[in-house]
């Protein structure tokens, strides 16, 4: 993921269920509590496993479904790469 504010992108994990607030516009991350407004851009790469945690194994993410559910919202734009799906988030306009 990238940042609105950092220059490099990220590598997170994929955010578990609890970790989500809505309607909070925020999730608790590995790197502390996170805004959704700060990600400029997400992706989703086709080979991506979600990690095993105490309460589920490992698991291959279905980014079809994981598109399908994005779409519908239809908040977000869509990139379709070869390697993944980027998804659109916040960005600071050029001044």
């Amino acid at each position: 993921m990238k940042f609105v504010d950092v220059e490099t992108p990220r590598t997170m994990n994929f955010p578990k269920e609890g970790d989500l607030w809505p309607p909070r516009p925020w999730i608790d991350s590995e790197f502390g509590p996170l805004e959704l407004r700060a990600i400029e851009w997400l992706d989703i790469p086709l080979d991506g496993v979600s990690p095993a945690s105490k309460d589920r194994p490992a698991t291959r993410i279905d980014i079809f479904k994981a598109k399908s559910v994005i779409e519908k919202l239809g908040q977000y734009p869509l990139i379709e790469m070869p390697d993944r799906i980027r998804i659109l988030g916040h960005s600071i306009p050029p001044p």
